[in-house]
């Protein structure tokens, strides 16, 4: 009897492996645009502006700030797309969304530290969603931002902004926790994974590009 069970307990966690495998490998939307990672510590891309946009989908915020060591390398050919597909641009699909409250001057200072090294490589350079931001790159030290809006709107210093992002950068990641308190944050439990499978499934069809929400002049 115990065998039996033994026997019977593996062929069940063989069985859920074989559905998992499955339900990874299930196409959850298409996209008509190539989405990459690559280059996302120096500028703008499309699978930055894809993660930000389901970050800010996800927890219902006005902005979202992604970092870019939360992206990798990878590509997703135009056509249909998988939630293993989505899985390979991410470098923690288990780190989880969460929500900072930020005045615009706090996100202000968010967007110079991200901006600040640029041209170089920065793990900690943003991909946004809801966000424009403009800066001087000739110009050398902090303030390089010259033009700042949330979704049309120029920041104003002291307005409360629900700004999603990853748990690791809230809880902080890349130096960025000494510009908000921990009374800032809204944690939440959504994986970032299922927050970006879940976006794209709802989308149906994605098309990420470079828009110019990040311009450096």
């Amino acid at each position: 009897m115990k065998r039996f069970s033994i026997w019977n307990m593996l062929a069940v966690g063989a069985a859920l492996a074989v559905a998992a495998a499955a339900a990874s490998a299930e196409t959850v939307g298409t996209t008509s645009t190539d989405i990459s990672g690559a280059g996302s510590r120096a500028r703008e891309t499309t699978g930055g502006n894809l993660l930000a946009d389901a970050l800010k989908s996800s927890a219902r915020a006005e902005a979202a700030v992604v970092a870019a060591d939360a992206l990798t390398n990878a590509t997703i050919a135009r056509g249909d797309v998988s939630r293993d597909d989505l899985k390979s641009l991410l470098e923690d699909p288990d780190d989880t969304v969460a929500t900072l409250l930020l005045t615009g001057a706090q996100l202000q200072a968010v967007l110079e530290r991200s901006v600040g090294a640029y041209p170089k490589p920065f793990d900690g350079f943003l991909q946004v969603s809801g966000i424009t931001v403009e800066f001087n790159a000739a110009k050398a030290g902090s303030p390089r931002i010259t033009s700042l809006s949330v979704n049309g709107v120029p920041v104003k210093p002291d307005r409360k902004y629900r700004v999603a992002t990853l748990a690791t950068l809230a809880h902080g990641g890349l130096g960025y926790f000494r510009m908000w308190e921990d009374g800032d944050i809204l944690p939440g439990n959504t994986a970032v994974l299922d927050a970006l499978a879940t976006y794209v499934r709802n989308e149906k069809t994605v098309a990420p590009r470079v828009e110019g929400r990040i311009v450096a002049r």
